[in-house]
């Protein structure tokens, strides 16, 4: 299976192409872009100011001749922000409406602006003198950074795959129960992890400036900072990768400097995974290809966010609405076209219901507008398929612009856009809120407010949404 894992950080962009063959990954190309303002994606919830990046995107796509059709993401991003909690045992479902009630405690950003995942890190059984308690790794990500990454899947019409949380793949190095500290080193910056029993205890992004000497600086001020809060015992070991890692005169230095054990990372315990060059050059890369092991199944990828359509809000799948649009038109089309030409070929005449006989040249006008129409819906029909991908996140948009007390009750799929019928609602205001809510957005024309009374509740309400740029094909 070959794909591209793309390494999103503030300053740059660096993206891998991997060919992974059973628990084995070998990268195959890569580049990394500089200066293309990656966070403008937090800024503007979109990566459609930032046309430079969209650009080396698709030519490095083009370079490897576009035989990955899966994306992964790995975030270094400085507003990637992680906190690790302990509560009470919950059941799953418990824990879920625990965390959307109170998600915002543990976070001083407005949640409004972030997505939240979460991952089981330790569970500590019932015993005679202690409660069942779980530790959770909680992580939070900018919206725009998802919406971002879901923009640029669709541009260059990949697969989405898992999110990868930086600092959590790089403790992959070693043993979780172990103090290590991982200095990956790049062409202009460097970032360094220190973990303590499980957790990260630094993560810290730092420009390669000046000599060796300054370097070590840098990197003597974090371990200093982590034996401070430590009751002076040092960090045991720190492992170096990346650009440096074979610079040995920067490795002597950091040796003489630092009171930890300073060595380049060892890639033995690792080469089931991948070959010794890339995981020194690239380890972030192979360690986000290791197979997780979470409790409960559940580990962090916010793979519910980067979903094109969310699962709880929809009884169908996409591949299930495509196929049984596209068999059921398609299917009808050819079985009524069958019918007209074995009629024609038996009568030059028709005797209509009323028993008065029609001429055949008027209903073959009929019929032939009838088979007309059809036909268009045949082509449109081919048509969503081809835009799969921006029909599906359109669809997701939609979703995300209904109120939550509205339920979805069938949505259509239309060239021109997507007829949506809504149901339930308790209150009619909630109906204004939803027409609101799309009228801003700027995806559709403008919905015409109803006549509807105020408090009132409604069985059914139908929504006739057309996509903007009409007059040609909105979607393209």
């Amino acid at each position: 299976m070959k794909k591209y894992v793309f390494t999103l950080k503030d300053d740059q962009l660096h993206i891998a192409f991997v060919k992974k063959n059973g628990k084995k990954s070998k990268v195959l190309a890569t580049n990394t872009y500089t200066d293309l303002m990656v966070s403008k994606m937090v800024e503007n919830y979109s990566l459609t100011p930032v046309i430079k990046l969209n650009q080396v995107v698709d030519d490095f796509l083009t370079e490897t001749k576009r035989k990955g059709k899966e994306a992964e993401f790995i975030l270094a991003l400085d507003k990637v922000i992680t906190r690790t909690i302990e509560i009470p045992y919950l059941k799953k479902r418990e824990l879920k409406e625990y965390l959307t009630h109170h998600i915002s405690d543990y976070f001083t950003v407005d949640m409004n602006d972030y997505y939240y995942d979460y991952t089981i890190v330790q569970e500590q059984k019932k015993s005679n003198n202690s409660k069942h308690l779980y530790q959770l790794k909680l992580v939070v990500v900018p919206r725009g950074v998802i919406a971002g990454i879901k923009q640029l899947l669709s541009t260059m019409h990949l697969k989405m795959g898992r999110i990868s949380i930086y600092p959590d793949i790089m403790q992959n190095l070693r043993k979780k129960d172990e103090a290590f500290g991982v200095l990956d080193t790049g062409d202009q910056r460097s970032i360094l992890n220190i973990y303590d029993k499980g957790s990260t205890f630094i993560y810290a992004s730092f420009e390669n400036q000046g000599s060796h000497e300054e370097f070590c600086d840098e990197v003597e001020y974090f371990t200093d900072f982590y034996a401070s809060r430590h009751e002076g015992h040092p960090l045991e070991k720190l492992y170096v990768t990346g650009h440096l890692a074979e610079y040995d005169s920067l490795l002597e230095i950091l040796n003489q400097r630092l009171t930890s054990r300073v060595e380049k990372v060892d890639p033995l315990p690792l080469k089931r995974y991948g070959n010794a060059e890339d995981i020194i050059a690239y380890p972030g890369v192979i360690l986000s290809q290791i197979p997780i092991k979470a409790i409960r199944g559940k580990s962090i990828d916010f793979s519910k966010e980067t979903a094109l359509v969310e699962k709880k809000e929809r009884s169908f799948k996409p591949w299930q609405l495509f196929i049984l649009l596209s068999l059921g038109t398609v299917g009808w089309f050819v079985m009524y076209t069958d019918y007209l030409d074995h009629e024609m070929a038996l009568y030059d005449g028709i005797i209509a219901d009323d028993g008065t006989s029609q001429n055949y040249e008027v209903v073959l006008q009929a019929y032939e507008e009838e088979k007309a129409t059809l036909t268009s819906m045949s082509e449109s029909v081919d048509y969503i398929s081809s835009q799969e991908i921006a029909y599906l996140t359109r669809l997701d948009q939609v979703l995300g612009l209904v109120p939550s007390g509205v339920s979805v009750s069938t949505m259509r799929l239309e060239r021109k856009g997507i007829v949506l019928t809504l149901s339930n609602i308790s209150d009619t205001t909630l109906l204004i809120d939803t027409l609101i809510a799309f009228n801003q957005s700027g995806l559709y024309e403008p919905l015409a407010f109803e006549q509807v009374a105020l408090n009132d509740a409604l069985d059914l309400f139908v929504l006739d949404l057309t996509f903007v740029n009409q007059g040609g094909d909105a979607l393209e």
